[in-house]
């Protein structure tokens, strides 16, 4: 009986030694563990504020920034005068709302023609050294953005239209350009 005890105690040592002489140290593995475990012993750095969570919440008003002294250009027969120029995070329709973390410029211009003619705002840009920023068309129909393609007569009109560019670009230097297949005109916004 007492051989079969010390059998028994020898037996049920040796697989503890032998896990304890398994473990490979330069096992990847195992430094892989080591790692994450000093990883997880380190305290948390303090987390960024989510700059687009941060806009998305705040109950922001537009911006109003002033129009140029000299905010008018001819595009062929049409006279285009920049009416009100708006900065915000935030563009808002009556169901949705669309945010962003840089800005959003609502561009207001008044248009009129001798005659009733169509002209397409669909390759209007505004640019700011190589930077150009087409219209954001998402901003357009949720902001009830005019239609790209309208109709200008001798009654002057509005034209709204939403753009995405960082905040910093709205400087002095940024420019609308109107385009059509054939001509360009430009007019200085800041």
């Amino acid at each position: 009986m007492r051989f079969s005890l010390l059998t028994l105690v020898w037996l049920t040592a040796c697989p503890a030694q032998k896990q304890a002489a398994a473990i490979n140290e330069n096992d990847p593995l195992v430094r892989k563990l080591q790692a994450e475990q000093a990883r997880l012993s380190q305290p948390a750095p303090p987390s960024q504020p989510d700059l687009l969570a941060k806009a998305a919440i705040a109950d922001e008003q537009p911006t109003v920034l002033p129009a140029p002294s000299t905010g008018q250009m001819h595009f062929g027969d049409v006279l285009f005068k920049v009416k009100r120029l708006e900065q915000s995070h935030t563009v808002k329709g009556e169901q949705l709302s669309l945010t962003t973390a840089e800005a959003f410029l609502k561009l207001t211009l008044t248009a009129e023609a001798s005659r009733s003619q169509g002209f397409d705002l669909s390759g209007t840009t505004l640019e700011m050294g190589a930077e150009v920023h087409a219209i954001d068309s998402t901003a357009q129909r949720v902001g009830h953005g005019s239609d790209l393609v309208a109709t200008v007569g001798p009654e002057p009109r509005d034209l709204v239209l939403y753009f995405e560019l960082p905040a910093a670009s709205v400087k002095p230097g940024l420019k609308l350009l109107l385009r059509s297949a054939d001509a360009t005109a430009e007019l200085a916004l800041q």
